[in-house]
């Protein structure tokens, strides 16, 4: 597929097991148990233990409305617990992205500006995570972890054509 054509969706955690692990500490014996009796994946463990972070705050989108604009500085990065999104660049490059998804983290870790923009299909919940609170954490976490964290990000973001030059 060319990069001006439109994908189906690119990223969508299952969550058909959300209301046998909703009661569940993330933290505790019973919830590893569950989750290995269920089969979880990594994702789908994430995902869940992220949508009771008491450290995120959910934000919900109408149809249509634009969540991240492609060049625009990122204040908060956001993970998709319901709905689905349309990522698109100027260029032409197209995709919707479900449960799960997580967009704007990688740029505003780096400190880059958006690289895609993003617009809500339809009723869009989020969790957000605070670009400022993350910038205040990093710093704390041991020098190698920060290394690891930095090459992963780069990664990430030459994966999807984005680079330091195109961003900012």
């Amino acid at each position: 597929m060319d990069d001006t054509e439109s994908s189906s969706v690119h990223f969508e955690v299952d969550k058909g097991h959300f209301a046998e692990v909703i009661g569940i500490n993330p933290e505790s014996n019973a919830w590893q148990e569950t989750c290995e009796r269920l089969n979880l994946s990594s994702a789908q463990r994430i995902f869940f233990a992220l949508e009771r972070s008491l450290d995120l705050h959910t934000h919900i989108f109408k149809p249509g409305e634009i969540i991240a604009r492609e060049g625009q500085e990122v204040d908060d990065a956001h993970i998709i617990m319901n709905g689905y999104v349309t990522v698109s660049q100027k260029s032409g490059k197209e995709f919707s992205v479900g449960s799960g998804g997580v967009f704007g983290l990688a740029e505003g870790v780096m400190d880059l500006h958006h690289a895609y923009t993003v617009t809500a299909e339809g009723m869009v919940t989020t969790s957000v995570i605070s670009m400022a609170k993350v910038h205040r954490e990093l710093p704390k976490i041991h020098k190698g972890l920060q290394g690891i964290e930095r090459c992963t990000m780069m990664r990430i973001l030459s994966g999807a054509g984005v680079s330091r030059e195109t961003t900012k």
